[in-house]
């Protein structure tokens, strides 16, 4: 009863598992399967009717056995429980650093919102020749994450009367301009403006733009801030 017949000439092996399963077969086999060793199915995919089995057998399941057993010691030993809590452990911790994230999120909010107050009181009047005051912050940090100075120009243009031109130089340079609602002001061509002047490129809209260019030395930035609002 074999599944498929042989395509090949000559003596053939006909390997059968007891009444379940007969194939011919040219390769080499084990007159028990006690001779194999142990042998550890690792992976199931299943494609619509078939499904691919992984498995280890012999030696390389004892070592892949060994390893994550290892692994397992070492992991209870971290995380001091036995072996049999350790899936109950590692899914506190990752509650635990889930509620940690959340945390950090709001406090680094409230560090912002802190952070943008202080430079909004040392903030620069605008140039005299406009029809509407504005307060300018501009400041460049070295290697601060864009991220971060973006949603610092965010909350500084929640603040009446302020525009905002923030960078951050390291690997590249980065910038981000805002301006609070009802300031009469283009922070997207200003930024297309300081980008040319250092080579980048960037835009977005009038009350909010960000851009980037090669890295450049921090005072050559300030300077290009500075002067953007100038005349």
């Amino acid at each position: 009863p074999l599944r498929r017949p042989p395509t090949v000439d000559g003596p053939v092996r006909i390997v059968t598992v007891a009444d379940f399963d007969a194939n011919p077969c040219g390769g080499t086999h084990v007159v028990r399967t006690g001779e194999i060793g142990l042998i550890k199915i690792v992976g199931l995919e299943y494609r619509g009717a078939e499904t691919r089995v992984e498995f280890l057998c012999g030696g390389r399941a004892l070592r892949d056995y060994q390893a994550k057993d290892g692994m397992v010691h070492r992991l209870t030993a971290l995380l001091t429980v036995g072996h049999w809590e350790l899936d109950q452990a590692v899914e506190r911790v990752q509650a635990e650093a889930k509620q940690l994230r959340q945390d950090l999120r709001r406090a680094g909010k409230r560090l912002l919102r802190v952070e943008a107050n202080e430079l909004a009181e040392i903030a620069q009047a605008g140039p005299p020749a406009v029809s509407q005051p504005y307060r300018v912050v501009s400041r460049v940090w070295e290697r601060r994450e864009p991220g971060e100075v973006r949603a610092l120009a965010q909350e500084l243009a929640q603040l009446p009367g302020v525009v905002a031109l923030l960078g951050s130089v390291g690997e590249r340079t980065h910038l981000c301009f805002a301006r609070a609602e009802g300031v009469d002001l283009d922070v997207a061509a200003l930024l297309q403006e300081a980008c040319g002047q250092l080579g980048g490129k960037g835009g977005g809209r009038p009350h909010l733009a960000q851009g980037s260019a090669p890295p450049a030395d921090v005072a050559r930035v300030v300077a290009v801030l500075t002067g953007l609002l100038s005349s």
